[in-house]
Order: structure tokens, then sequence, then C-alpha cells
């Protein structure tokens, strides 16, 4: 997170804010399966929302520092989200990919998902987003499979 605290996801939600000595969990309620989350992000445009995500789990939202937390992927074709990104300057601009299914993009913070595209085969192991130059102001989304970037 921008103010140095650290985030780390697996069988749940952990945060650190002595850079990595000691970690404390971040309160997931039972039914958001805490135990699929295997991804977990922010952007430095709104630091207090969290995004979380995992295989069964979906895409989840906090904008309250990981107090609270609630899923914003019901328009996503499966729950099964194996990878996403936070759009690195647009706090509401969420991308997820879903094996067999493509690459979905938010606009609105999980209200309403679209399909961009079937993303690159076979399968997609972590998304990033980042503004480097020639992305004429809108970013570029980059995708890692198995196989390297």
């Amino acid at each position: 997170a921008a103010d140095g605290t650290l985030l780390k996801a697996g069988d749940g939600l952990f945060r650190s804010t002595d850079r990595g000595q000691s970690w404390q969990a971040l309160p997931l309620p039972a039914d958001l399966h805490p135990e699929a989350i295997r991804e977990v992000a922010t952007t430095a445009a709104a630091p207090s929302n969290l995004y979380a995500a995992g295989p069964g789990a979906g895409v989840l939202r906090s904008d309250d520092s990981g107090q609270s937390w609630r899923t914003v992927s019901a328009g996503l074709p499966s729950q099964d989200v194996a990878a996403f990104a936070v759009h690195s300057f647009r706090p509401d601009t969420l991308y997820a990919w879903i094996k067999g299914q493509g690459v979905f993009r938010t606009e609105d913070g999980g209200e309403r998902w679209q399909k961009m595209d079937d993303g690159p085969p076979p399968e997609v192991v972590a998304l990033a987003h980042s503004t480097l130059e020639g992305s004429m102001n809108t970013g570029w989304l980059y995708a890692a499979t198995p196989e390297g970037p």
C-alpha cells in the first residue's frame, strides 16, 4: 500500500505495518470464502480500497482498509477468478480472468462486467495494469502465463 503497509493473500488476507516482521489477519466472513483468496491488491489512487480474488471467491472489495468486505463479481459468468488487477489510476476499474471464459472489465467498481476478449491461451496466472509510455492515457493490461508474459 502507499503508506508502506504490506498485504498478502493465501488462505485468507493478512496485513503488516512493520515491513513484514509481523502479520495480522484481516477479517473476512466465512461466506466470502477466505480460504479461496489467492490475490490482494490496492491502488495509490484510492489506498483505503482493497480488492481480493480467487477461484471460488470471485472478486471482493473493501472501502475501509479491510474492515468490511463485499462481493463485486456478481456479473461475472463464474466466481472462479484465476487472476485480477486494479487499474493503476482508476480505482473503480478492475480486470478479471476466468479460465475458459476470458478477460472481463468493470469500470464501476464491479456493478457491471463486460468481456474484453478471450485472453491468451491456454491460461493466465496474473494480470497487471501499468501506465508505461505509449499507452495513450489508458494504460496497458499485461497478462502472465505459465510460459511467461
